[in-house]
Parts: C-alpha cells; structure tokens; sequence
C-alpha cells in the first residue's frame, strides 16, 4: 500500500527541477527560512530526532551518518510520505548548505531513519562538529513539517 501511495504522489506531482534534493523528485521542495510554514493543524510535526556517526563497514571502515527520528501528523502518522523526507547538513561556521537529499524513510508508525556515507555526504565522522543535521518530513497531501535540526548523541 505504501508503495502504490508513493507512486501515485510522484505521477500526480509531475516532473519539477529539485537539484539540490537530488534531481527531478516530482516532489515538492521543503520550507526554508524564507517560506512561510503551515501551523493550522494540518503540517506533520517533528517531535524528536538525532543523528549519529560511526565507522562501519569492515575493512573498507567507512564513516556513516545515522539519523533517526519520530513524526506525527494531524491527519494520522500513516499519511507522512514514506519516501521523499529530506536531510540537509549545514556548516557551523557559516550556515551554508553542504549536503542534501531525500533519504529519510518513515514508517507508517511515525518512525523515520535515514542514513549516509562521509563519502557520499562528504562529511567524516571526525568534521562532524563542523556541522548541523536538519530534517523535514511531508504528508501525502503536500504538507512540509518545519524544519528540526537533529540532536547528535
């Protein structure tokens, strides 16, 4: 069921330019600083979240980023989209955007998780207080949750 809603979200959304969420998504872009955010009792909530790094993998030892977190919705947890959740870090220093994209999954529970290699973010374990974690889930009718920047353990 989970799968169909998705792909019914991605045609019915049609084709937009999202480079910085990884490509054509279909989906829309998440609230930023300057985008006004719906508080009317119809937007998903975060309501907690974290971020870890550890270095995996073996041999190869590869540094991965973990994040985990818990949304609701007005309308039910089961309406959040299960694919299409962003994770954006930023630098400290200047807040500028260093990496995204929509790899944060949720649950029909309200669970989420994500995760994503140094290599691929390029951002080590050893840079990470250099950085900030955000995220930001939507609901199968459009809605973007405000921004929550994610608690590193």
């Amino acid at each position: 069921m989970r799968l169909t809603s998705l792909l019914i979200v991605l045609v019915a959304c049609g084709k937009d330019d999202h480079s910085g969420l990884g490509g054509e998504t279909g989906l829309t872009s998440p609230p930023t600083d300057s985008t006004p955010i719906t508080t009317d009792g119809v937007s998903p909530v975060i309501t907690s979240g974290t971020i870890d790094c550890s270095n995996t993998g073996g041999s190869s030892k590869v540094d991965t980023w973990y994040a985990n977190l818990t949304a609701t919705d007005p309308q039910g947890a089961d309406t959040l989209v299960g694919f299409g959740n962003t994770l954006t870090a930023y630098q400290v220093a200047n807040d500028a955007e260093a990496y995204t994209d929509i790899s944060i999954v949720c649950g029909d529970d309200g669970a989420c998780f994500g995760s994503v290699s140094g290599d691929v973010s390029g951002i080590p374990c050893a840079n990470g207080d250099s950085f900030y974690w955000v995220v930001a889930v939507l609901d199968n009718e459009g809605n973007w949750s405000e921004p929550f920047t994610l608690t590193p353990l």
